[in-house]
């Protein structure tokens, strides 16, 4: 249905949907929405769950649930564009909290629906946040010690040392620059990577993931 406003002599199209709610609240409050969003997580979920075992728990949180879109395979060859989690959750907050607080009436017998769309709601927020402005990492200390400096155990670094005299030269070859040796990919070190005087121009050939180092 359309309302029109014919006030002064202007006019105004506003567009509602059955129960007098605009259409794109309506939108974001509908039950059509959640379930579609709820099926989406369980196809990430599941999807991400089976991609663990080739490409491990961080890089798959990585590509699964901190990005905007996702292409997996399947069966090896078959390609299935699906939006990432970040937007997916994104709107499943928009959908509690317009549905919990425009949608449902407010009165006491609601009371215990309205805390629960809140407090998911509030869940999600929490999650964005920590997602987007947090450094994780960890510290190792002793009683009575103090520290100012966290060990990331996702985030590498390759730290190149040379002895010079009395002296230790370290050049640190950041994480983002391990990552384009991936694949077989060659990785060219530019100098702000490894120092201005760094003799070293090439350095990465591959890079393995998930794998470790042993002496032989």
């Amino acid at each position: 249905m359309t309302v029109v406003d014919q006030d002064a002599g202007s006019s105004a199209a506003v567009d509602v949907r059955p129960g007098g709610l605009p259409g794109p609240i309506a939108f974001l409050s509908s039950m059509k929405l959640s379930v579609v969003l709820l099926v989406l997580l369980a196809i990430l979920t599941f999807l991400g769950t089976l991609a663990q075992k080739d490409q491990g728990l961080y890089f798959v949180q990585k590509e699964y649930f901190e990005s905007w879109f996702v292409f997996p395979r399947l069966f090896g060859f078959l390609v299935l564009p699906l939006p990432g989690a970040v937007p997916v959750l994104a709107l499943l907050f928009l959908n509690l909290l317009v549905g919990g607080l425009v949608r449902l009436r407010w009165s006491a017998r609601n009371f215990g629906i309205l805390v629960t769309h809140c407090g998911i709601a509030l869940l999600l927020l929490s999650g964005f946040v920590k997602l987007s402005m947090s450094d994780a990492g960890h510290m190792f200390l002793y009683e009575g010690e103090t520290g100012s400096r966290i060990v990331s155990p996702h985030d590498w670094e390759l730290a190149l040392m040379r002895q010079d005299g009395d002296e230790v030269v370290e050049r640190v070859v950041p994480g983002d620059v391990l990552e384009a040796a991936v694949g077989g990919r060659r990785s060219v070190l530019a100098g702000s990577a490894t120092g201005s005087d760094s003799p070293l121009s090439e350095l990465l050939s591959n890079d393995v993931r998930n794998c470790c180092n042993e002496l032989i």
